[in-house]
């Protein structure tokens, strides 16, 4: 039996190496590092390293159907962070 398994994971992963990467040098520099986690996994990753830094976790798993106004939405945010 063949499971597919999607491009979740290792998409979730490769921007959690980036996150650590960038947040790390940064703070390396002195500079205070927030950030947003959207979603479990990603949240749950980094979380363990940068449990102080991440200033709010969207969590999507009570919607049905993601779509465009989600992505937006959170983009709005972020932008005016």
């Amino acid at each position: 039996m063949h499971r597919e398994r999607g491009l979740c994971g290792p998409f979730n992963s490769a921007i959690v190496r980036l996150v650590r990467e960038r947040a790390n040098a940064l703070m390396a520099e002195g500079k205070e590092v927030r950030s947003s986690a959207v979603g479990r996994k990603g949240y749950e990753q980094l979380r363990r390293l940068y449990e102080r830094q991440i200033i709010e976790h969207i969590e999507l798993r009570s919607v049905r159907s993601l779509g465009f106004e989600h992505a937006e939405g959170i983009g709005d945010k972020i932008v005016r962070l």
